[in-house]
């Protein structure tokens, strides 16, 4: 599926994949990524992969579909080329939320006349027909937009190359009208600047000049990495909201944009399961500071996490790097004490780089605003 190598002159798309919360599409997005199954769960926030298919190259937003995550979609709208929206075909009951869901969507002005791909999924496990969905979703009756239903299983992978195959005949229909329309007469006119912020009121004009209300901050990328189950997730929305969201494992990332003393650190939390570390590498440019978190209660897969901080320090793309290893729940480390952790994994041999450690327990909130004193201290001059 995404395996076909892209020709020297490709096409960039961006693409929505919405429903409701355990309709398959994080698993549908993986299966399109990696042709394989990765045990998935609620997203919480959102996964993205890049997927290339033919001459296309889609970049596909996997959104969380639980009613709380909803409000969040309008947020991705911007700049979308088309929308996937997944159906389970194994749950009638849920049809009639998915169809009032899949509503509110095509009535955003800013998706208007936007391709829709519809995906059946559990095809393959459900007595359910393509004209069955059309009757019920009333799909005839939408208009202005290209659309197409597709039967398909997220498990074995069937009818996702026909889909994807859809949305390539229809990109390069569009593409063909962008290219044969007519070109607009540029005006000799200078264009006035909009308002970028919609919100703001016009102040009276003054003769004295205005000075910006707020400067543009710095803004310096950061990675959260660290194998499965290490906390990585509490960690990122203790730092954004100082709360305790219940999570679940990641499987593609998490974002969330922290400002601290005038900077801003947008911190990347990626998946830690062994299937999607490999993707790791693709977080990697742009990177200011790394964040690796161990688990101080677990000693079984202790040797696991040295390899992998020992993989990213010599990571030729991260090399001088700051980096600060945050060995997470202290409260429970039993025997384990700080130095013993510091010494384990090498922390005073790490050289090249700046280098931090922090015993702590984000649960408790031990150790959090030493961490994000400890970026603000190292990475911004790094």
């Amino acid at each position: 599926m995404g395996s076909e190598q892209p020709s020297d002159d490709f096409s960039a798309y961006r693409v929505l994949i919405l429903g409701l919360e355990s309709a398959g599409k994080t698993t549908i997005l993986y299966r399109l990524k990696l042709n394989e199954t990765v045990s998935a769960i609620p997203t919480i926030g959102f996964n993205v992969e890049t997927v290339v298919h033919s001459t296309n190259k889609y970049t596909l937003w996997d959104l969380g579909g639980s009613h709380k995550t909803r409000c969040l979609w309008p947020h991705y709208y911007d700049d979308t080329n088309a929308i996937i929206f997944v159906i389970d075909a194994n749950d009638e009951s849920q049809f009639e939320d998915a169809k009032a869901c899949l509503d509110a969507v095509l009535s955003i002005n800013s998706l208007e006349k936007i391709p829709l791909l519809l995906l059946v999924n559990k095809s393959d496990i459900a007595d359910t027909t393509v004209m069955k969905i059309i009757d019920v979703f009333n799909v005839f009756a939408i208009k202005n937009r290209e659309w197409f239903v597709q039967k398909c299983s997220a498990i074995t992978g069937e009818g996702l190359e026909e889909g994807l195959e859809w949305l390539d005949k229809i990109m390069e229909k569009l593409n063909k009208v962008i290219t044969e329309a007519p070109e607009i007469e540029k005006k000799s006119e200078p264009i006035e600047p909009e308002n970028s912020e919609p919100n703001e009121q016009i102040e009276p004009v003054n003769s004295e000049p205005i000075e910006p209300e707020n400067k543009k901050l710095p803004d310096y990328r950061i990675l959260l990495l660290g194998i499965q189950m290490v906390g990585k997730t509490t960690i990122l929305y203790k730092l954004k909201c100082n709360c305790i969201m219940t999570t679940c494992q990641t499987i593609g990332f998490n974002v969330e944009s922290i400002t601290y003393n005038n900077n801003i650190f947008t911190i990347w939390d990626v998946g830690g399961v062994s299937v999607i570390r490999q993707l790791w590498r693709h977080y990697y440019f742009g990177t200011n500071g790394i964040i690796f978190v161990v688990d101080s209660s677990n000693n079984d897969d202790r040797n696991e996490e040295k390899n992998e901080l020992n993989r990213i320090l010599a990571e030729e793309e991260l090399m001088g790097l700051p980096v600060l290893i945050f060995a997470n729940k202290s409260s429970s480390a039993g025997e384990n004490t700080e130095s013993s952790l510091r010494e384990f994994y090498g922390v005073d041999k790490i050289q090249g780089r700046k280098t931090g450690f922090i015993f702590g327990d984000c649960i408790n909130g031990i150790g959090i605003e030493e961490m994000i004193e400890w970026l603000h201290n190292n990475v911004p001059n790094n």
